[in-house]
């Protein structure tokens, strides 16, 4: 009905009035449109973390504390296997991999002979270290050939290994400084220690020294299994091997010659005259390179000691000439390699018979 429209019933006319429409509601759409996308990505989130996954990686099989005092393993087909866990991805965050193991049980009887081969029957309750609420769903291979055997034990030296990996450029190997321990306890079936004899050793695996430089260089390695006539023995552990590395030697020849200075321990005071001839040498030293390019002439002192003189004519002597140099440094030649020594002597008024024929400190 449009408004001011008049309506009549019987003989009264009355006139109606239409009631506006209410007023519209403005609805914010984005904001709700934002808050829906954060609760369904809290939602999917939440669904996320629980779904169930499953993961597999290698386990170390444990054998520490569980084998009787003088009992080892001799022959393990291998020293880990594959588990595969089930959990939520938040569970499997919680996954320190070097946290799990598996510590095995060995078969009733096995420590009763001198010797035991058999299998090691490995199972999901072993595991140990998985955070709560992961499921072990399987081992792969569940079982492992093994071979246990009474022990003896005998000390043996260690010796390194050979050496691998490329030193920096001008460097070469020296020596093995140290090896800590030096010896070590091995144990093995009393049939195969029995056979070792002086001459064998226990060996570190291959050194690596790839990219080492001149100094003292450290390095933990482990030990290569003891081997004799066909049979080996597992020998566990690490040891700490000290190595010296050297810079090449250098060679250099000084351009200018080095005055030769006579070396002398008491007064000269009747000699007139004392002259060395030649005046001066040439010299050639060797070192490490780094060392000897730095070196200057002012470091060297060439020298003729009186206290070697060899009488050569009258009021001559031979001396050889000699050079202090730095440490690391090292002296190849000295040309010439000795010199005279000229003398000329006046009569002093205090002198006795016997003196003008005997030099000072001779």
């Amino acid at each position: 009905m449009d408004e001011g429209q008049s309506l009549t019933v019987g003989n009264r006319t009355t006139r109606v009035m239409r009631r506006p429409p209410p007023p519209q509601r403005t609805v914010k759409r984005p904001l709700y449109m934002f808050l829906s996308l954060v609760i369904g990505a809290l939602l999917w989130y939440g669904v996320d973390l629980n779904r169930l996954e499953d993961f597999s990686f290698p386990v170390d099989i444990k054998f520490e504390n569980l084998l009787p005092e003088g009992w080892s393993i001799n022959e393990l087909t291998r020293n880990s296997i594959q588990l595969t866990v089930r959990g939520s991805r938040q569970e499997m965050a919680g996954i320190r991999k070097e946290d799990v193991s598996l510590l095995p049980v060995f078969p009733g009887g096995a420590f009763r002979e001198n010797a035991y081969s058999g299998m090691l029957s490995l199972q999901t309750v072993q595991v140990q270290g998985l955070p709560a609420g992961v499921e072990v769903l399987s081992l792969t291979p569940p079982l492992t050939p093994f071979r246990l055997v009474r022990s003896v034990s005998r000390k043996l030296t260690v010796q390194a290994g050979e050496m691998t990996g490329t030193l920096q450029e001008g460097f070469v190997f020296g020596r093995v400084i140290r090896i800590d321990p030096p010896f070590l306890e091995v144990f093995g079936p009393q049939d195969f220690i029995e056979k070792l004899g002086a001459s064998d050793v226990v060996r570190t695996r291959t050194i690596n020294i790839e990219g080492l430089r001149a100094g003292v260089a450290g390095r933990i390695v482990g030990l290569e299994p003891l081997e004799k006539d066909g049979e080996r023995v597992i020998v566990p552990g690490t040891v700490y091997v000290a190595l010296e590395i050297n810079e090449l030697p250098g060679e250099r020849s000084f351009s200018l010659p080095f005055e030769v200075k006579a070396l002398i321990d008491s007064p000269f005071n009747r000699y007139t005259a004392m002259t060395i001839s030649p005046p001066s040498a040439m010299v050639t030293v060797s070192g490490p390179r780094s060392v000897v390019d730095k070196l200057s002439e002012g470091e060297i002192t060439v020298y003729a000691d009186m206290r070697d003189r060899i009488p050569a004519a009258q009021g001559e002597f031979n001396l050889r000439c000699k050079a202090m140099v730095p440490p690391q440094v090292k002296v190849v030649r000295i040309d010439p390699d000795t010199v005279k020594w000229l003398v000329g002597e006046t009569v002093l008024p205090t002198s006795t018979p016997g003196d003008k024929d005997r030099l000072p400190g001779g």
